[in-house]
């Protein structure tokens, strides 16, 4: 599969996925790692980490730029790659969506949509 369709791919399954996540599986994990580890070797790391960010802050907000993606890289990595090793294979990957989810439905976050609680601010 090409970029350009990987792409679209992944904006199309990333949505479906997390928004489905009062339910998510294995296979719903499985399907969204997949799209991201692009080149199989088991991680999500450098431009497909960027492109998993990216695709999630579209989802809280519609105003985001580079830093807001780098300190969301920042704070993901520090929270949730558990061995330190820059980067997200899938069992860390299953603790980003699942907490996702849970923020997202205790917010009620209309997916998708510009949340309408204010920008976090950096610590």
């Amino acid at each position: 599969m090409g970029a350009k369709e990987n792409e679209i791919q992944r904006k199309k399954s990333f949505p479906t996925s997390v928004e489905g996540a009062k339910q998510l599986t294995k296979d719903d994990i499985t399907r969204v790692f997949s799209l991201y580890d692009r080149d199989g070797n088991k991680w999500i790391e450098n431009e497909e980490l960027h492109g998993f960010l990216k695709d999630l802050m579209e989802l809280v907000q519609e105003d985001y730029d580079a830093d807001d993606i780098e300190e969301c890289k920042q704070i993901l990595l520090k929270e949730c790659d558990l061995n330190h090793d820059g980067r997200i294979d899938k069992d860390e990957l299953s603790m980003v969506l699942i907490s996702f989810a849970r923020v997202s439905r205790a917010e009620d976050i209309p997916l998708g949509k510009e949340s309408s609680s204010p920008k976090a601010t950096k610590a």
